[in-house]
């Protein structure tokens, strides 16, 4: 295990910027200190989650991906509102049916190849929530239309939309009973219980996974019609409405066949860091993703690094270093540079999660309570040294000072402190980015020493 001490002796004309009420507490403490900063390795193992809840009415995740942990699939199903205006008569002519969908600006995966989704009608009413990612709903045999666009930066419109060329009938039907004034068209949970709902799919060939925006109206079905003087007409049923956003989730199966993670078959499994060496990472690799329920466990010792009489500790943190799936460097060849190789797994880089979550854990690695700092906020590592979106490698920090040395306080002696690190629960529909640790993370203590006089 790597230990590593260094020293910084701060001078008293640092105290001089006290007049300006300019202060670092760690590198310029008052009165003078030395700063001796530990750091030591600690263990760390992948974990793959068995379910977890992915109801969500503020973001959807579509499509499908194969990445170093497999093949992962995310399929939304929803449910829709009837439309408030719209006035109908009997003499209006039926035009067409429409789907849309607002595109949440996301995309994740091989942007080269075309990507084609598939609109199905469900044959039943979603579950209610807590919805988990393991769930579906039987849907119809035949799509009511489909769409194939090219996902690349700048090609996908803020607004998916294509007509459902096998749906004719039902926006026929629909069109009726909003002329005779059926009650369905004017009651959400009647209107349910004859639509049932919607789901959308990635075809098989697909490599991407997109991100979907179903509020306020983000998504639904459009029907056009024409009056008797031949004015076009249109109204649309569309998600957003509170009665629907129960009935909003996502199913996210990943299926790691053919990949170090296939060992990972139950919650309580765990992949050890140099157990996942592979071309590119030789000392190992752990993973976070959060449509694979993919996190990383990391083991906390039941002492402080580096403690010794007269020191106090001053910041505790935990930092690690991450690169982009797709990325490596090779080793540098005797009279040549090391070289920066991209893999061809994917032709567009993940971007890296802007901030992942500590949680606390127990020996069968499930997720309990976020770690939180003394104003009792969720405790986050924060992607520094790096763009969140093109940059290929960076490091994350998360600062655990108030809850490390809460922990070890109430349960000194009592073993290792285990964390995980993974995308924030609360936001696992709104994100499909994939880190990969490219080394073992590392708790740093900065410890204060007074100065002799």
């Amino acid at each position: 295990m790597k230990i590593t001490i260094t020293s910084l002796l701060v001078p008293a004309a640092i105290l001089l910027l006290a007049a300006c009420d300019v202060k670092d507490p760690i590198h310029a403490p008052e009165p003078p200190v030395k700063v001796t900063v530990v750091t030591e390795e600690l263990p760390a193992l992948t974990v793959k989650r068995d379910s977890f809840a992915t109801s969500s009415p503020r973001m959807l995740l579509l499509g499908r991906t194969d990445d170093i942990t497999g093949v992962t699939l995310a399929t939304p199903y929803f449910t829709l509102s009837p439309p408030s205006g719209g006035e109908v008569r009997a003499d209006h002519v039926y035009d067409s049916i429409t789907f849309f969908a607002r595109h949440g600006g996301t995309v994740w995966g091989d942007t080269t190849v075309l990507q084609q989704i598939h609109l199905y009608r469900l044959r039943e009413i979603p579950p209610s929530a807590p919805v988990f990612n393991n769930a579906t709903v039987p849907h119809e045999a035949e799509p009511l239309g489909s769409l194939t666009l090219w996902p690349g930066a700048g090609r996908v419109p803020p607004v998916l939309r294509f007509r459902l060329n096998n749906a004719d009938a039902l926006g026929r039907e629909m069109l009726a009973m909003l002329a005779a004034g059926s009650s369905v068209m004017g009651d959400a949970a009647m209107f349910r219980e004859y639509l049932k709902g919607l789901v959308v799919m990635a075809d098989p060939s697909n490599t991407c996974i997109s991100t979907l925006d179903p509020s306020a109206g983000g998504m639904g079905i459009t029907l056009h019609w024409h009056d008797g003087g031949g004015t076009a007409r249109s109204c649309s049923f569309v998600t957003g409405a509170a009665e629907d956003a129960p009935y909003m989730f996502m199913s996210t199966v990943n299926d790691p066949a053919g990949t170090l993670y296939s060992v990972l078959q139950q919650q309580t499994d765990a992949l050890p860091f140099a157990d996942a060496a592979r071309q590119g990472y030789p000392d190992g690799q752990a993973v976070v993703c959060g449509t694979g329920g993919y996190m990383v466990r990391m083991e906390l010792p039941d002492a402080l690094p580096g403690q010794t009489e007269g020191r106090t500790p001053a910041k505790v943190e935990i930092r690690w270093h991450v690169r982009q799936p797709g990325w490596y460097t090779t080793p540098p060849v005797e009279g040549e540079e090391e070289e920066e190789v991209k893999e061809e797994m994917t032709n567009t880089p993940y971007p890296l999660p802007a901030a992942v979550r500590l949680y606390e854990t127990d020996g069968d690695n499930r997720v309990k309570a976020a770690v939180t700092d003394a104003e009792g906020k969720p405790v986050d590592a924060i992607l520094t040294d790096a763009s969140p979106t093109y940059a290929k490698d960076g490091i994350y920090t998360a600062d655990i000072t108030h809850y490390y040395l809460s922990r070890l306080s109430r349960a000194a002696g009592q073993g290792m402190v285990a964390l995980l690190a993974g995308v924030p629960v609360d936001e696992l529909t709104a994100s499909a980015g994939l880190m990969v640790m490219d080394s073992l993370p590392e708790i740093r203590v900065h410890w204060h020493e007074p100065v002799e006089e």
